[in-house]
């Protein structure tokens, strides 16, 4: 049996596995009324032999009468190490991993071939790839559309890599690259979405993948393209901004037209501070992290989205009141972008918390580094679980009251006005919202942004950092100074690289403020 690939329970399909619906938030187990998928109805569909799949060590499981097919993944020295579920052949949730396990990619026990072969075609899923091993192909297989960790890579040391790109997954040749320069990428021909396609077109897929390769490009050359099309297309949106003496008087005039009444000081901060996250971070610099502070129903929500409304969607990520452990283990990419967190309560606290002191990390020292333990459910072994995320990042929450000391000293706690001309300005201006509307959002906001975030990260120098700092250290001496010190520089270079057209730069390349 283990010659196979297989395990006593893969003997009888009617095993409980309980952990193919493991209890953790967010999982939506099948209906019982849901026909599942089975290893017989799936190697049917994909035109492969069942035996082929059994000796993979594939197999039949059932819960609540609902069949799934469990897919075993292996590391590099065969050892069963994770557990795929698929549920069915198609709708939004066609696969599962068994509860504590995490992605890899699929096929590793098949690296010493591989090197032999001297070549790999990435490809997504697990049904390419035995597709592809049915033709002796050398195939390794992506978990999702958009997994990727930077530490495979080095799975790929002194191989020739190629990516099928499929059509509805142009990101993934982005997310890899940086990881591996010499990658390159097939692009799916006409009608053939993947590997399993051309196979049940009864096509010679040996000689397709052949042709494939000698005609693959180089990733770097279809990104330097990309890149291209999209500056042209961002400078074309951002024209309006662009041609501008005054761009922050464009995003005053773009938050009063959405309805901001009163104190326009909380939104413009924020949009500075937004704009911290594309600066070139030296030891000791920090962007400028903000907790708007204020009682319920003032309006700090609602500054935060006006000012959102004028970034691109790939400057911010928002997550919501819950676990504090979600930026940890979310798998977006946070380097020059802003994190969104609804209400500081969800952020990990505690001054000997190694969660919240990842964040703190995060916040000062620009990367979140993250190690915990972790039972393989396999062999009942605890091994470590590294997660490694990049900065720079840029924080903005809410709070009613000021924040636990570590914390506050990292951000910029700005109280939201809630006085009778603040409530009668914001009155004044839900008024107007009824009559009137508000104003058409412009697309050269986001996309000047946007254009702004292409060219990140910014070296800027502000040329009166001395006296500054002269001038601040009359002040009365407080220990959170010098970090306060470091976000003024911040916000003072993001004024500067708003208005760069109109900027200087230093013999060293800088930018001047």
């Amino acid at each position: 049996m283990a010659a196979l690939g297989l395990e006593m329970r893969d003997l009888f399909p009617d095993t409980k596995e309980v952990s193919l619906y493991p209890l953790v938030k967010g999982f939506t187990p099948l209906h019982p009324c849901s026909e599942g998928i089975s290893l017989e109805k799936l190697a049917e569909t994909k035109g492969l032999r069942v035996l082929q799949l059994k000796s993979l060590g594939c197999s039949t499981i059932h819960r609540n009468d609902v069949p799934a097919v469990r897919i075993p993944y292996a590391d590099q020295y065969g050892e069963i190490v994770a557990v795929r579920f698929r549920l069915s052949l198609d709708g939004e949730r066609r696969f599962t991993w068994r509860r504590g396990d995490h992605p890899l990619l699929y096929g590793l026990g098949r690296l010493k071939e591989i090197r032999t072969a001297g070549w790999v075609l990435l490809v997504e899923g697990e049904s390419d790839c035995w597709t592809g091993w049915s033709y002796q192909l050398p195939l390794l297989g992506l978990p999702g559309k958009t997994i990727w960790h930077k530490e495979w890579a080095s799975y790929f040391e002194g191989l020739e890599v190629y990516l099928w790109q499929e059509p509805d997954a142009p990101d993934l040749t982005e997310r890899i690259t940086p990881d591996i320069p010499n990658l390159r990428i097939i692009e799916a021909p006409e009608g053939i979405k993947d590997i399993s396609e051309a196979h049940l077109q009864d096509l010679d897929v040996v000689k397709l993948i052949e042709d494939l390769r000698a005609k693959a490009r180089p990733a770097a050359e279809i990104l330097r393209e990309r890149e291209a099309v999209n500056l042209t297309d961002l400078r074309r949106r951002a024209a309006d901004v662009l041609n501008s003496k005054k761009p922050l008087a464009l995003v005053v005039r773009a938050i009063r037209g959405q309805g901001y009444g009163g104190n326009i000081r909380p939104p413009l901060l924020i949009y500075l501070a937004a704009t911290s996250r594309l600066l070139a971070m030296r030891p000791g610099a920090m962007p400028v992290h903000v907790a708007l502070i204020g009682q319920p129903g003032a309006g700090k929500n609602y500054a935060i989205s006006i000012v959102l409304l004028s970034l691109p969607e790939e400057g911010y990520h928002i997550i919501d009141a819950g676990s504090p452990r979600v930026l940890i283990y979310d798998d977006v990419a946070l380097r020059h972008r802003v994190l969104v967190f609804g209400e500081a309560d969800s952020l990990p606290a505690g001054e000997d918390n190694p969660a919240a002191s990842a964040v703190r990390n995060l916040l000062q020292d620009h990367h979140l580094h993250y190690d915990v333990t972790v039972r393989d459910p396999e062999t009942g072994n605890f091994t470590v679980h590294k997660v490694r995320k990049e900065g720079p990042t840029v924080l903005i929450t809410t709070a009613t009251r000021r924040l636990g000391a570590q914390l506050d000293s990292r951000l910029f706690s700005l109280e939201v006005p809630d006085d009778q001309s603040q409530i009668r300005s914001a009155l004044q201006g839900q008024a107007m919202l009824e009559l009137h509307g508000t104003e058409e959002s412009s697309e050269a906001l986001p996309a000047y942004q946007a254009l702004l975030q292409v060219s990140a990260p910014w070296d800027v120098v502000v040329p009166f950092a001395e006296e500054l700092a002269e001038a601040i250290g009359r002040s009365p001496a407080a220990s959170r100074i010098l970090r306060d010190y470091a976000r003024l520089l911040s916000l003072i270079k993001a004024v500067a690289v708003l208005n760069h057209r109109c900027r200087k730069r230093d013999s060293r390349g800088r930018l001047v403020a």
